[in-house]
């Protein structure tokens, strides 16, 4: 037998190894800039936008771009200069450990023309935690509301004596409200008293939360609300049903209304457990 001769296989795709062409398509100037939005309740912490871009000349240039959080919601903006060149990679993140999704939401955009311009594509957008990096290419480009939010226990305000509890959602929030909880002293005055919890826009209500017991006079009750809530009247506490999966928006209000209140009946601070988001 003859002796094997191997014939060598002629690659189909060829690739140029002079003048390669730059790997991104977003070319960018000195008049272009990244704007880098975002809201959060992280107080004393940073965000970092760090950037790689190609230069003409062929070097790669980082550069890395810190703006501390507000933790009061507002939305705060830092603005990234840019270089000419080729835009390779830019990423946000968090400098803090042990924060959840759902307490900074950001958007990073190009914008063209510098303060002046407009925004021409946006790179990434969603919340930031710990262990969450928003980062462009192949980001995420997410709404305020997009997955789960931040678990909070908030503690309300203490009313005066024959006030009602009223809360209101904060500005730059929206609630998922998990469970209500706070106690009535009651005064010696006889009569009755049958509560409900009610949810309102900030003049009309939207949900009415009713309990199916009631406290009488000289009384310390404990008055609970959470989804599937059975009305049931436990000792020294009373249940009662709030809405499943209800969003309420900044401005809107979570109050009692307590019939047969009297003047000396007393809410103690209500202690809310709620999911939040971000609200742009």
């Amino acid at each position: 037998m003859g002796a094997v001769e191997l014939q060598p296989h002629r690659r189909l795709v060829e690739y140029a190894v002079h003048q390669v062409q730059p790997p991104s398509a977003v070319y960018v100037t000195v008049d272009d800039d990244l704007v880098l939005r975002f809201q959060d309740i992280v107080p004393s912490s940073t965000i970092r936008v760090n950037t790689r871009l190609l230069l003409p000349d062929g070097r790669v240039q980082t550069g890395v771009h810190s703006i501390a959080t507000s933790g009061i919601r507002t939305f705060l903006t830092l603005v990234v200069d840019l270089a000419e060149g080729w835009l390779l990679s830019a990423a946000v993140e968090l400098a803090a450990t042990g924060i959840a999704v759902g307490r900074v939401f950001a958007t990073l955009s190009l914008r063209v023309g510098g303060a002046t311009g407009f925004p021409a594509q946006e790179l990434v957008a969603g919340y930031l935690s710990s262990v969450g990096v928003l980062s462009w290419p192949h980001g995420r480009h997410d709404t305020h509301l997009a997955g789960r939010g931040a678990y909070r226990t908030v503690t309300g305000t203490d009313p005066a004596a024959g006030a009602q509890s009223s809360e209101t959602v904060p500005t730059g929030a929206v609630w998922r409200l998990l469970a209500w909880t706070a106690v009535l002293v009651t005064d010696a005055t006889v009569s009755n008293r049958q509560g409900a919890l009610l949810l309102d826009d900030g003049a009309s209500v939207f949900a009415s939360c009713v309990q199916g017991g009631a406290q009488s006079a000289s009384q310390t009750i404990t008055h609970s609300y959470m989804p599937g809530g059975n009305d049931a009247i436990e000792g020294f506490r009373i249940n009662g049903p709030i809405p499943h999966e209800c969003l309420i928006p900044q401005g809107y209000r979570i109050r009692t209304a307590m019939d047969g209140f009297q003047a000396g009946d007393n809410w103690g601070a209500p202690l809310m457990h709620v999911e939040e988001w971000m609200h742009p």
